[in-house]
């Protein structure tokens, strides 16, 4: 049996359409650490936007810049770029870490500035020197933890705001999880903390607040069918495609009923789910190098937590399309990452290291419905 792009439900998880929904805080419970304010949304993109609305009420600030990493997603922007910022795509290092120099030099401090720093892949790292950079030019800083499964005691230390996706890991229909940690009354002596207050967000029609049931039926029946076995592939999908307008991943803003229905159910099972997803990175890592294939190891298996992917590297750039391409027509769970922003195409230089790696890896999927078995077999099948 083929392996899946993503984690699938267990049956017994449809039951919980019968269960009476419990209140948010409960249903997130293992993402809360403290009493922090939260908010439930469909995907980060809407948590992001909704931070940048939060701010600007808050200061009452209209010029307003986001630094983002420029190793990041194109279609976890589509929201903000509706609203009137400038968006600053800062350089990464070659250990995922912002080039504090670059954004140091080229600071404008006469603005309204919000640091998005990001814990890529589930690796967990220091935000020590972001932090005293942020708190040096009264910085707004936001932690992506969109890759991390759960809570570490590193994760929220710094941030005035983090993001969760559970969605990304977990087999829901939707949700991210806002976390506001309310430094902002301490870093800025603003009169009162930062908390969330208004709970209706203006975007443009294209964004329901309800849930289309359609759609979520549509889900359901998809997620049944993989359950019986069947299959559903993407031989359209490419290495690198051409820059476009990338739709964001839902259409409307909450959480959907079905998708916290199944969060409280899944969330006894979320220390083995986590166990799993080491397992398989380990597996990936082990078969592949076994199997003697042009794909090189680069991750630092005992630096993340749980791992939201695992990724290799082949330096060759001719050799990845050949490689990654006839993975793909023997169905590999394999894809690209990210769709980078347009924008990194007018100053490559700049922007090296991202598109670098995203020219040079190679990422599997390790989600909990795939075994070390499913693994062991598929990578058997290897003839590069």
């Amino acid at each position: 049996m083929a392996i899946t792009y993503s984690s699938l439900p267990k049956l017994k998880y449809f039951f919980s359409i019968f269960d009476t929904i419990k209140e948010n805080k409960e249903i997130i419970k293992p993402w809360l650490k403290n009493q922090y304010d939260f908010e439930l949304f469909s995907c980060s993109a809407i948590s992001l936007y909704f931070i940048i609305k939060k701010i600007s009420n808050t200061t009452e600030e209209e010029n307003i810049s986001i630094w983002i990493p420029d190793f990041f997603c194109n279609s976890s922007l589509e929201a903000i770029r509706d609203l009137n910022i400038e968006i600053i795509f800062y350089p990464i290092n070659n250990n995922l870490t912002p080039n504090l120099e670059w954004c140091e030099i080229n600071l404008k401090p006469e603005k309204t500035n919000i640091f998005l720093f990001v814990h890529y892949f589930g690796y967990i790292f220091n935000l020590q020197s972001v932090s005293e950079f942020c708190s040096k030019y009264k910085i707004w800083l936001i932690e992506d933890a969109a890759h991390v499964l759960l809570p570490t005691p590193e994760i929220g230390v710094y941030g005035d705001f983090i993001m969760y996706s559970p969605h990304k890991h977990l087999p829901i229909y939707d949700g991210a999880i806002l976390i506001v940690t309310n430094r902002g009354n301490d870093k800025f002596k603003k009169s009162s903390a930062l908390t969330i207050t208004n709970k209706r967000i203006q975007l443009k029609s294209k964004y329901s607040e309800k849930v289309s049931k359609f759609l979520v039926f549509n889900w359901i029946i998809k997620r049944v069918i993989q359950l019986l076995g069947f299959r559903i592939y993407f031989p359209n999908y490419e290495f690198w495609p051409d820059h476009k307008k990338y739709n964001i991943s839902f259409n409307h803003i909450r959480m959907s009923k079905i998708s916290k229905l199944f969060l409280h159910r899944i969330a006894p099972e979320l220390t083995n789910i986590s166990k799993t997803r080491i397992k398989n990175c380990i597996s990936w890592s082990e078969h592949l190098i076994k199997n003697k294939t042009e794909i090189k190891n680069v991750m630092l298996v005992d630096s993340f937590r749980v791992p939201y992917l695992a990724f290799f590297e082949i330096s060759n750039i001719e050799l990845m399309n050949k490689v990654f391409y006839k993975l793909k027509k023997m169905n590999f769970p394999i894809t690209s990452w990210p769709d980078l922003p347009p924008e990194l195409m007018k100053d490559e230089n700049l922007h090296s290291v991202a598109i670098g790696l995203r020219k040079t890896r190679l990422y599997f999927h390790v989600h909990h419905s795939i075994s070390g078995k499913d693994i062991s077999k598929i990578t058997s099948k290897i003839n590069l």
